[in-house]
């Protein structure tokens, strides 16, 4: 299902790029988001 912003492939995507190039920093905080997102889109 489309949310009109990004596709969940494209989602799967941000997530894994986020995850690699934040995981030392923001790393938890920006995953708790990006999950709450992918939940929200599904």
């Amino acid at each position: 299902m489309d949310n009109g912003i990004l596709s969940a492939g494209e989602l799967r995507q941000l997530h894994q790029f986020i995850m690699s190039r934040s995981a030392r920093f923001a790393g938890p905080v920006i995953m708790r988001l990006t999950d709450q997102h992918l939940q929200a889109a599904l």
